[in-house]
């Protein structure tokens, strides 16, 4: 498989790509078991690499376009003054597109976490495999491997760098969406004035503002939970346990 240079982590040669020599009626003597195993492995760790790379890239993006959309809306709802007809429709609309570039960025990032963790189970099993055909061998060969199937975590710690980025994300993205509740509400009350949906003025706006963010947030939350549930991944590391078990 034809490698990019740019891409890998750690790009390594191996005898086999290089010379591919068949016996006469034989098969290709380049296809031995280990060779699988470490292109195996290889795709597996630059997966890895790739999945924390595409999280930072993300979560730049996102911050870059939400600093995009924060910057123009600011430069613009001035201009058109506090009650502007047309100005707070658009500055609605900005802010609910704002929040919903906020779930699905949400959501991807936590995709990638999976993708991640995938990818390092994979990695650990072919270890185990590796450990246990070399045992006779090498008694001491489990101790050069310091990350192993065993020490993977389940679930998620509170305050890691994927709690922190995905609630950052979650975060901006409900306060988006209680300014886009915020702003429709302040339209409303404009087209109703003098009637019992404007008897609370400004403090209504906030207080629906207020419930759609902790809506947005509470939901969010919850998704985290469900997806980086410690249980659930608990219960793939036994699968993979098992798997090395029946090797």
């Amino acid at each position: 498989m034809p490698m990019d240079p740019t891409n890998p982590p750690a790009q390594r040669s191996a005898p086999f790509r290089e010379s591919v020599a068949s016996s006469s009626g034989g098969n290709d003597s380049g296809l031995k078991i280990e060779n699988m195993l470490l292109e195996e492995f290889n795709y597996a760790s630059t997966t890895a690499y790739q999945a924390m790379e595409d999280r930072a890239r993300m979560f730049n993006m996102y911050l870059l376009v939400v600093g995009i959309l924060g910057s123009a809306f600011g430069a613009i709802y001035p201009l058109g003054g506090a009650k502007s007809s047309f100005i707070q429709p658009i500055a609605a609309v900005v802010l609910f597109a704002a929040g919903i570039a906020g779930i699905a960025f949400f959501v991807l990032l936590i995709r990638l976490r999976q993708a991640f963790r995938q990818s390092l189970i994979t990695m650990s099993v072919i270890k185990e495999f590796y450990i246990r055909e070399f045992q006779e061998q090498m008694p001491t060969v489990q101790h050069a491997f310091r990350w192993r199937l065993s020490g993977i975590p389940a679930g998620e710690r509170a305050g890691s760098a994927t709690f922190i980025v995905c609630h950052m994300v979650g975060f901006i993205g409900a306060l988006c969406f209680a300014g886009c509740v915020f702003m429709s509400d302040e339209l409303l009350r404009d087209n109703l004035l003098n009637t019992r949906i404007a008897a609370l003025g400004v403090w209504q706006s906030l207080l629906l503002g207020l419930v759609a963010f902790l809506i947005v947030m509470v939901w969010m939350v919850g998704y985290y939970r469900r997806s980086l549930n410690a249980k659930d991944e608990q219960k793939m590391l036994d699968a993979a346990e098992r798997e090395v078990d029946k090797m």
